[in-house]
């Protein structure tokens, strides 16, 4: 997402996340801004889908971060993510022109 945002770096200026006032470059956002300004913005192609299955990866990464007991989900599910994942990466990188 940021690659995305970094390819497409005048149209982010035009409309950045900001913090404090100031813009915020791509390669300082995290995934819950990320997440925010491709919902904003209307960048995704499925757009609910793609944000709750971002939401989704989210809480599942989260949960090494905690002592607490968590879903993880089961090898399915995370094999079902890495499909997802793929696809989601041949969506962004078919939007991303090709360099000269």
């Amino acid at each position: 997402m940021k690659f995305f945002l970094s390819v497409y770096l005048h149209s982010y200026s035009k409309s950045p996340i900001t913090k404090r006032g100031k813009p915020v470059d791509p390669d300082e956002l995290e995934l819950e801004g990320l997440r925010q300004f491709f919902d904003a913005n209307s960048v995704w192609i499925d757009q609910c889908a793609l944000s709750d299955w971002v939401r989704h990866i989210q809480q599942r990464r989260n949960a090494i971060h905690f002592y607490k007991d968590r879903e993880i989900g089961t090898f399915t599910e995370f094999d079902e993510d890495l499909h997802r994942y793929l696809d989601f990466l041949f969506d962004l990188s078919g939007r991303i022109p090709w360099p000269e």
